[in-house]
């Protein structure tokens, strides 16, 4: 296969599209073929879903992500496990923070009534996910 030398800024655009490809090609796998203990989510898969056809699919696609690694000279990242947890945790502590009482009422007034009790609530949550 002949490699091509791309500009490291191209690299860099290159990389960041194929890494995020990537990221959600695994979570739509984990989704659809993995039996995935969620409370929030149901998949609903219609009759003429074949887990088979999608594997394929998806493996295909890993591999042409594999190919295009090795054709443009690209390096994976390398990351210690503490830092995707430590990543994970500020965008769960962010988002859950961003759903309290005060900041909910520029969707309209929360009822104040359950404000302190809906606010403990999320906070609970906020230290569950900080325990990780």
């Amino acid at each position: 296969m002949k490699t091509i030398r791309l500009s490291e800024n191209h690299k860099r655009a290159l990389f960041s599209a194929l890494f995020l490809t990537e990221k959600l090609l695994s979570e739509l796998e984990n989704e659809l073929l993995h039996d995935n203990n969620r409370i929030t989510l149901e998949i609903n898969k219609a009759e003429h879903f074949d887990d088979k056809t999608y594997a394929e699919k998806f493996k295909h696609i890993k591999t042409h992500i594999e190919t295009l690694f090795k054709k443009y000279k690209l390096e994976a990242t390398s990351f210690s496990a503490q830092q995707i947890i430590n990543a994970r945790k500020a965008k769960m502590w962010e988002i859950i923070s961003d759903t309290k009482s005060k900041k909910l009422n520029n969707k309209g007034a929360f009822p104040e009534e359950f404000a302190e009790e809906f606010d403990k609530d999320m906070e609970l949550l906020m230290n569950l996910t900080q325990n990780i």
